[in-house]
């Protein structure tokens, strides 16, 4: 029993080192002017050692609000390219607010859409729940600077990302 439990734990150490999901976060308010939107420059990073080089990779995400209590608005995709480590990164720039605007977004939903050479797809998510996800939660916008060009952007943090089970 007792190896058992130990190959058990190697086995899902494994797993849990084979494939991560991390998101840098940099929000900032689009102009210093009366029409401003705040932006969120978003990077995603699949890091997962059992994926082929020819797997194609897609972040498929929405946009949630606390306020509202809704998730998955906003709906957008995004095509991975990999960087010089093989992980598979991609990156894309989010309107949470804009003038005139109800509410505001506070939170990003995403799985990981993966395709393999012979046709298969499937998706990662961080459960084996069937409408399961990653979520991510970004910082209050309303403490995000103007910016004037894009030298005056503010670098990326890491944010934590949660599984959610639905």
């Amino acid at each position: 029993m007792k190896n058992f439990l130990v190959l058990l734990g190697l086995v899902l150490g494994l797993n849990i080192y084979a494939q991560d999901s991390t998101l840098s976060v940099r929000t900032y308010v689009s102009s210093c002017g009366y029409f401003s939107n705040f932006i969120a420059d978003i990077r995603a990073t699949l890091s997962d050692e059992t994926l082929a080089d020819d797997s194609k990779v897609i972040l498929l995400y929405g946009l949630g609000s606390s306020e509202k209590k809704t998730d998955w608005n906003v709906l957008g995709e995004v095509k991975t390219k990999k960087d010089s480590r093989q992980k598979r990164v991609a990156e894309t720039s989010i309107t949470l607010w804009q003038r005139g605007q109800a509410h505001h977004y506070d939170s990003i939903q995403f799985v990981w859409q993966i395709s393999l050479s012979n046709g298969d797809n499937y998706y990662l998510k961080g459960n084996e729940s069937l409408l399961g996800f990653y979520e991510a939660k970004f910082s209050s916008i309303h403490k995000s600077k103007c910016i004037t060009s894009e030298a005056n952007r503010p670098p990326f943090r890491k944010v934590p990302v949660y599984s959610v089970k639905r």
